[in-house]
């Protein structure tokens, strides 16, 4: 299982998602028993988190924070980067630089998907240049923390921008910054491109972190998706990043990792 990873949530973190939630060691040692590399963190509240105990955690168990997301600030606080409301746009800033701060400790990634929001040029500090400088910030507010950033295109139920491979990489040219990857979501790339061979040849190289499952979020090898040659595809165009399953925890979560 070299270089595969799990998503698991932070403890201070609550509702289950797609991944492991709940008493947080023993998560990690659920995915060091079934020899996972690695740990795609979520978190929801980074400045409640010690990032050197965590660090620890992870190497007691020789495993590697592949990456940090933050996933619970959205299904717990409903938190985005762009809202109509102000207050809110603001504490998912800080707690985004929060979350980075917390990456670069770790050094992992720091990954951007649902949390990105719905922009309304209407409403005044929630445009599309609104956003762009939310996300210029990030970056660099990254680039001093030694990390980077993975951005996640995704359909539009989760968002209206960002939503496709090409969108997304023309997003990172208008930023400029060199510390901005993509997420390869199978999932959302099945929903927003023509084919996976054809989103993976318009990352044009900026993949920084795949999220791997099968058609409506099922175990790899259960739905029609061709996940051999995105695959075989993958890495003979040199990735060798972490895979990360993002698929619905049935019958549950232990049986789902085991799997």
């Amino acid at each position: 299982m070299h270089h595969l990873c799990y998503p698991v949530s932070t403890e201070e973190a609550h509702l289950p998602f797609m991944g492991l939630s709940g008493p947080f060691e023993k998560n990690l040692d659920l995915l060091q028993a079934h020899g996972f590399a690695g740990v795609e963190l979520m978190v929801r509240q980074p400045r409640e988190l010690c990032a050197d105990r965590i660090a620890q955690q992870l190497k007691d168990r020789g495993l590697k924070a592949a990456a940090l997301g933050v996933a619970p600030m959205v299904a717990e606080d409903h938190l985005a980067l762009a809202s109509p409301d102000k207050a809110v746009r603001r504490e998912a800033l800080e707690r985004a630089k929060s979350a980075i701060e917390l990456a670069g400790v770790l050094q992992a990634p720091f990954c951007i998907g649902r949390f990105r929001g719905f922009i309304d040029p209407q409403t005044p500090g929630n445009s599309r240049e609104d956003a762009l400088r939310t996300f210029e910030e990030l970056g660099h507010c990254a680039a001093q923390c030694g990390t980077t950033i993975l951005i996640e295109p995704q359909s539009t139920k989760n968002g209206n921008y960002l939503n496709s491979v090409p969108e997304a990489g023309q997003w990172i040219c208008l930023l400029g910054q060199k510390n901005f990857g993509l997420i390869l979501d199978v999932y959302h790339l099945d929903l927003t491109s023509p084919s996976l061979l054809g989103a993976l040849a318009q990352a044009q190289g900026r993949c920084g972190l795949v999220h791997l499952c099968d058609s409506d979020r099922r175990m790899m090898g259960f739905g029609r998706l061709d996940l051999e040659s995105f695959l075989r595809r993958l890495l003979a165009d040199g990735y060798t990043g972490f895979f990360s399953t993002e698929i619905n925890q049935l019958p549950d979560m232990q049986t789902a990792v085991r799997m």
